[in-house]
């Protein structure tokens, strides 16, 4: 029996909401891995990546927690790997509401609860930037930087 394909269409007419439907960023070294997954494996425009048993919530989560049982890993499961790209987003320092619309939270306090991983650090350095934009330094600052980049691209 031929494996059934999922459209486009069919997929966004499945989604909780409207909102439901977002861009994902992907960082360079799983694009180059995705693209070579896409040469072994050719696909149509509307086809998914994975086919079965990844293109199945259900069976991608039995192999999830296959291999965490396997790495002696318990009580985890596959949405735990959401909380934990939100987490370290917030490490990173992304702003709030860009990580509210990467998870596609209806809304900013929604996405609050990752701030209380936001490192301390950050605090120092964002006082630091408020300080500067309150006296003016930091404009001063990107100035010097343009007048910079001016000179610099005037001896190319």
């Amino acid at each position: 029996m031929a494996e059934r394909r999922i459209t486009v269409s069919e997929r966004v007419r499945s989604l909780k909401t409207a909102g439901s439907v977002r861009d994902v960023p992907i960082p360079e070294p799983l694009a180059r891995l995705l693209a070579e997954h896409v040469t072994r494996y050719p696909i149509g425009p509307n086809d998914l990546l994975f086919g079965a048993p990844f293109n199945d919530y259900r069976a991608a989560r039995r192999v999830f927690s296959r291999a965490c049982r396997s790495a002696g890993l318990h009580k985890v499961r596959l949405h735990d790997l959401r909380h934990t790209f939100a987490v370290h987003a917030a490490q990173a320092g992304v702003p709030i509401p860009r990580i509210q619309k990467l998870l596609g939270h209806a809304t900013v306090a929604m996405a609050m609860r990752y701030m209380k991983h936001a490192p301390e650090a950050y605090f120092v350095e964002d006082a630091a930037r408020v300080a500067g934009s309150l006296t003016g330094a930091r404009e001063r600052e990107e100035e010097a930087r343009a007048a910079l980049v001016r000179a610099r691209l005037t001896k190319a």
